[in-house]
């Protein structure tokens, strides 16, 4: 445990103290500059005036901001130093979100004193400075606003340690034209995180939805919510789940705290709206109020589903919000890979969703006849204000006694992965469905395990193995629609995978099945619904030779003696 909390000292000391040295020193450059050489005369004139067009705001704002800018990195260097000394897991996590906090506001100010001062500088006239005095000093203030935006920017998470065994592979959005041509439809909203410390690994996947606000924050502050201190050696399976619930019911709570006040000043102008009234038929002033309404809901919208991993002492904690997806792929004992789907997405199709709901009194078969509600097929979702504070004014949800939407995880584990070879996979809702609407849903798991296995088996970087598989979803949804111009193939959303190798033996980069390799057949049971009944699929997967360096060091192959199976 101690370790652990020195680990989190070090990251998080490190991460700071290169940031704010930056920072820093770009607040004391743009303060020199406007204090030297930032006000100028004519020649004929005594008063000196700003150099930025003669706007005696635009110096002011530089030189205030660089003091101010100046004395919070000295503030923040101190909790710098002493950040060590700090051994309660709150103030540690009070600390770290401060950084966070003040981080988003100095890159929202630099930001607007760069496009201030680089307003006022293109405007200025040239008969008001013709010696062209300061002109160099203006530029440099100019061009360091623009720098500290992004040393300010930096999040505490940036510097983390990032897992070694892990690989991401991610595809934004697209939607094909009539004659297949893709167009990305909107920014990439997914999000995801792959930490390590010396007690434990952290993966998350997060699919956003009406923009990427809720994925990025759920990202951050989840970290922070597990990875200060939360968890040691010594906790129980018991211990483990609490703090997984926890963390996910006050990183929502944080969510809607952040945009209270968006949602307050959004109550108080609709009041001031006519009901029912056209856009067209509005005043000037209600026009105006109406499109703050627009730009306020744009903020407040969106939420994101989620599936996080944690393995701590050696086992495995799934922990699923929505519809996203884990998969456990072992290695067995008679040379096959079984594949375990770890929970179930919570939609319509879920029985024990639909009891929950049930519980609230809505009724089972209205939800699964909608389906879709609020636009999202997922009944567990992270943010969200429309279907967790208005979900009476939603029909289909109106009659529950409480939230029905939630942002209570499913947990899972821990499972032991004492003794286990094989890699475990995280995928958004968006690859998942690229790859059922392109094949149908009844093997995707068996075809997402055929091509990881199958990747792992010819290149030695688990990176470039995720992009991989994610890059031939993509070709397959595309091909299909190709192929049947269906319309459920005419679009996908954004896709991302995640891969965790377990004690699994990667290809040094040149392994084919007649270089060395051998194929031994794949068992993948998978059961889509709640009943015992499965069916499985053989496949050919390509294993190293003996001899296989595995975490740097040479161990003998376990599969020498079985029988290859023909190709």
């Amino acid at each position: 445990y101690k370790a652990l909390m020195d680990l989190i000292s070090i990251t998080y000391s490190c991460s700071l103290s290169l940031s704010l040295s930056f920072s820093q020193l770009f607040s004391l450059v743009i303060f020199g500059c406007i204090a030297n050489e930032g006000y100028v005369n004519r020649p004929d004139e005594v008063v000196e005036y700003c150099v930025f067009n003669r706007n005696q705001n635009a110096c002011n704002y530089a030189v205030g901001m660089g003091t101010l800018a100046f004395i919070c990195c000295m503030a923040f260097l101190a909790l710098d130093v002493y950040f060590p000394q700090i051994s309660s897991v709150k103030d540690r996590k009070k600390a770290v979100l401060a950084d966070v906090g003040v981080s988003a506001f100095w890159s929202f100010v630099w930001f607007v004193g760069f496009c201030f001062m680089a307003n006022q500088w293109q405007v200025a006239k040239p008969e008001d400075n013709p010696l062209k005095e300061g002109a160099d000093a203006a530029r440099a203030a100019i061009t360091f606003s623009f720098f500290s935006i992004f040393t300010w920017h930096q999040s505490w998470t940036d510097d983390l340690p990032l897992c070694q065994q892990c690989g991401v592979g991610t595809a934004p959005n697209c939607v094909y034209s009539p004659d297949g041509k893709s167009t990305q439809m909107h920014p990439n909203e997914d999000g995801h995180f792959r930490f390590s410390t010396d007690c434990c690994f952290l993966y998350g996947v997060f699919n956003g939805y009406d923009g990427s606000r809720v994925a990025n924050f759920v990202s951050q502050y989840l970290t922070a919510e597990l990875l200060l201190g939360q968890l040691n050696s010594n906790h129980s399976d018991t211990d483990v789940r609490r703090i997984l619930t926890q963390a996910f019911d006050v990183v929502e709570k944080s969510y809607f705290e952040t945009i209270d006040d968006a949602l307050a000043e959004k109550a108080n102008l609709q009041a001031q709206l006519p009901e029912g009234a056209m856009f067209h038929q509005l005043s000037p002033q209600s026009q105006k109020i109406a499109e703050r309404l627009k730009t306020l809901e744009q903020e407040v919208s969106g939420g994101a589903t989620a599936v996080v991993a944690l393995i701590l002492n050696n086992k495995l904690y799934i922990a699923n919000v929505g519809t996203n997806r884990a998969l456990l792929c072992k290695y067995t004992s008679d040379r096959q890979n079984q594949v375990i789907q770890i929970g179930r997405a919570h939609t319509a199709d879920n029985e024990d969703e639909l009891a929950r709901l049930a519980q609230l009194g809505l009724d089972p078969n209205r939800l699964r006849q909608t389906g879709i509600i609020a636009g999202q097929g997922s009944l567990r979702r992270i943010g969200d204000y429309k279907v967790k504070f208005n979900y009476t004014d939603i029909d289909v949800l109106s009659a529950a006694k409480s939230k029905p939407i939630i942002a209570e995880p499913e947990l899972h584990g821990g499972q032991s992965l004492d003794g286990v070879t094989g890699f475990l996979l995280l995928m958004s809702e968006g690859l998942i469905k690229a790859l059922e609407a392109a094949h149908g849903p009844e093997q995707a798991n068996q075809e997402m395990v055929a091509m990881v296995s199958a990747e792992l088996a010819q290149q030695g970087n688990v990176e470039a193995v995720a992009q991989s598989v994610v890059e031939r979803v993509k070709r397959l949804h595309h091909d299909a629609y190709a192929r049947q111009r269906a319309v459920q193939c005419s679009r996908h959303e954004d896709m991302t995978l995640l891969i965790r190798t377990i004690n699994y033996p990667l290809s040094d980069g040149s392994l084919t099945p007649t270089q060395g390799g051998r194929i031994y057949p794949v068992s993948v049971p998978y059961s889509n619904n709640q009943s015992t009944s499965k069916t499985s699929v053989t496949l050919s997967l390509v294993m190293p030779a003996q001899g296989t360096l595995t975490n740097g060091t040479n161990t003998a192959s376990t599969l020498e003696g079985g029988t290859p199976t023909p190709g």
